[in-house]
């Protein structure tokens, strides 16, 4: 065989070179098997990483705690559950609040733009002090060019971090355009 031989997989080789960007028909899957190989093996990783750590279970105490407490349009009630160091972030907005009673003010500024009706959690992985939530959240929304509410629903991730019975940590990944119909 040539240097300009080209082994196609079968019984015939090719004399000649294919011209740039011509499929020989057998390794046009080559580049989508390079890219879906890592991707797969990603997914498997963080499926088995969840598994290894906690169980999926139904929704904890605290969680539906926190659920209810933005049901009830009550900051006081949100900020309860949180310790006084706790720290919450939306890493999607770059938001990061840090106390009790910034958390409490930042539920009163949250609550004026929007109100939530439900909750509907799909999945719920628990491990020692970390429960993961799959959620879409129900609600209504305005923004400062929309005045009045209109209804909005969201997939969202939400992971706490739970020391002595309070939230120290939580994180929102939510897509906020989602929620204020700004896309």
């Amino acid at each position: 065989m040539s240097m300009t031989d080209v082994p196609t997989g079968g019984d015939e080789v090719l004399t000649e070179e294919p011209e740039y960007g011509a499929s020989t028909g057998r390794l046009s899957w080559l580049p989508l098997a390079l890219l879906a190989v890592p991707l797969l093996v990603a997914v498997g990783v963080v499926g088995w990483w969840l598994g290894s750590r906690g169980e999926t279970t139904n929704t904890p105490a605290i969680v539906e705690q926190w659920e209810d407490a933005w049901l009830s349009g009550d900051p006081d009630v949100v900020a309860a559950l949180y310790a006084d160091d706790a720290v919450w972030r939306i890493p999607t907005q770059g938001d990061v609040v840090e106390g009790r009673e910034a958390i409490r003010d930042n539920a009163v500024f949250i609550l004026n733009w929007m109100m939530f009706d439900e909750f509907d959690d799909q999945t719920v992985v628990v491990g020692e002090q970390v429960i993961v939530v799959e959620s879409t959240w129900h609600g209504e929304s305005r923004t400062t060019n929309r005045p009045e509410m209109a209804p909005f629903v969201s997939d969202v991730v939400m992971v706490f971090e739970v020391e002595e019975g309070l939230i120290a940590r939580s994180s929102f990944f939510v897509d906020y355009d989602e929620v204020f119909g700004t896309s």
